[in-house]
C-alpha cells in the first residue's frame, strides 16, 4: 500500500523539479528525493538533479573564467573543485590556479617591440601604442568605436593599479587588442574573417565559406608588406577551375600532406599554408594570437626572422603566433 505522504511529498518534488532553473532549486528537490528512498523513482530523479547542479555549476565557472577578475577565479576554482570528476574539470581548476599564481604583469611595453617590428618601426603606430601605455584608458575612450567592433566595454575593464591582479589582466587584453587596431590601422595586418568599419560603428564578421579568394589577394595586396610576397601571388584569377581547393588553380597541386576529405581544405587558413608552402621560407603569412576571447583572426606577412623574434617576445608576455605551414608554430 502506498504512504500517502510520500506520494504527496513525491509529486511536490516532481513538480518543483520541473520548475527548477538554478542550481539551488535542484539541490533543494534532490534532498526531497533522497529522503523519500526507493519511492517509485525518487533515487533515479534525485541523481538528475545532481547531474543539472553539476552541470550548471561547471557552465556557471567557465562562464567566470571567461571574465576573468581576481575574485572570479578563486569562485571558479571553488567550483570546479567541488565537480572535479565532471568533465574537464580538473584541467580548469588546474588552469585557475595557473593564473592566479602567475606573476602579476606590470610592464606592458612588449606590445610596442612587437608593432616595431612588424612596421618597421612606423613612429605613428609605435607613438600611438606608447600612449594607450601611458594613459589606457583615455586612449579607450578615444577609440571606443575599434574597441566596441570587438565587443568591448570600457567598464569591463580596471585602468587603475589599485587592484593589481585586474588591472594586469585588463591592460594586458586592452594593449594586445590596441596593437592589432593600429597595426590594422596602419596596413601592416587584416582581419582575416571581417572588415572593421568605424563609420558603420562596428565589426562585420564575413561567413567563412563565402570569403572568396579574390578578397583574399586583394586584402595581402593592400598590405605594406605585401612586396615581400608579391612575385609569389599570381594577379590573374582562373574562375572556370574554381572546381580546384583554394590557390591551386594559381599554384597547381601543393602537397601539404593532408587529407583529401578535411573539411578545412578551403579559406582563409588553407590559402595561407599553400602560400606559405610556395614562398618557402622566403616570407611567413600568419595570424596574430587570437585565442583571446574577442572577434580578431589578424594576419600579417614577416620575414622569418621578424617572425622568430616576435613570437619570442609574444611567448614571454602569454601571447603568440601562429605560422600556418606544414610547421605550426603552438
Amino acid at each position: 500500500m502506498e504512504n500517502p505522504d510520500f506520494e504527496n511529498l513525491y509529486n511536490s518534488a516532481v513538480e518543483e523539479m520541473n520548475a527548477a532553473k538554478s542550481i539551488a532549486n535542484f539541490k533543494a528537490v534532490e534532498e526531497k528525493l533522497r529522503q523519500l528512498g526507493d519511492f517509485k523513482d525518487s533515487a533515479e530523479l534525485a541523481e538528475q538533479c545532481l547531474e543539472r547542479q553539476r552541470h550548471m555549476t561547471y557552465k556557471t565557472a567557465l562562464f567566470r573564467v571567461k571574465v576573468g577578475g581576481e575574485e572570479g577565479l578563486k569562485t571558479a576554482a571553488e567550483e570546479f573543485e567541488s565537480i572535479i570528476d565532471y568533465e574537464d574539470s580538473a584541467e580548469q581548476l588546474q588552469k585557475c590556479r595557473d593564473l592566479l599564481a602567475a606573476p602579476i604583469k606590470t610592464d606592458f611595453t612588449f606590445v610596442t617591440e612587437i608593432a616595431a617590428l612588424i612596421s618597421n618601426n612606423d613612429q605613428e603606430v609605435i607613438n600611438n601604442l606608447a600612449d594607450a601605455i601611458k594613459a589606457p584608458r583615455k586612449y579607450f575612450k578615444k577609440n571606443s568605436k575599434r574597441f566596441r567592433a570587438h565587443d568591448m566595454e570600457i567598464d569591463d575593464y580596471v585602468f587603475t593599479k589599485n587592484r593589481a591582479f585586474d588591472y594586469a589582466r585588463s591592460m594586458d587584453e586592452v594593449l594586445w587588442v590596441a596593437m592589432i587596431d593600429e597595426l590594422n590601422a596602419g596596413g601592416y595586418l587584416f582581419e582575416a574573417y571581417g572588415e572593421y568599419e568605424p563609420e558603420e560603428g562596428g565589426f562585420l564578421p564575413e561567413v567563412y565559406e563565402d570569403y572568396a579568394l579574390e578578397d583574399f589577394i586583394s586584402k595581402l595586396q593592400k598590405m605594406k608588406a605585401y612586396e615581400l610576397i608579391s612575385g609569389s601571388v599570381p594577379t590573374q584569377i582562373d574562375e572556370d577551375r574554381d572546381e580546384l581547393y583554394g590557390l591551386e588553380c594559381l599554384f597547381g597541386k601543393i602537397d601539404l600532406n593532408l587529407d583529401e576529405d578535411d573539411d578545412d581544405l578551403w579559406g582563409v587558413d588553407f590559402w595561407c599554408m599553400q602560400l606559405n608552402a610556395v614562398l618557402g621560407g622566403k616570407a611567413i603569412v600568419g595570424y596574430v594570437d587570437s585565442s583571446l576571447d574577442i572577434e580578431l583572426y589578424p594576419l600579417i606577412i614577416v620575414t622569418p626572422e621578424v617572425l622568430e623574434k616576435v613570437s619570442k617576445i609574444a611567448k614571454e608576455n602569454g601571447h603568440k603566433f601562429l605560422h600556418l605551414g606544414e610547421d605550426i608554430d603552438e
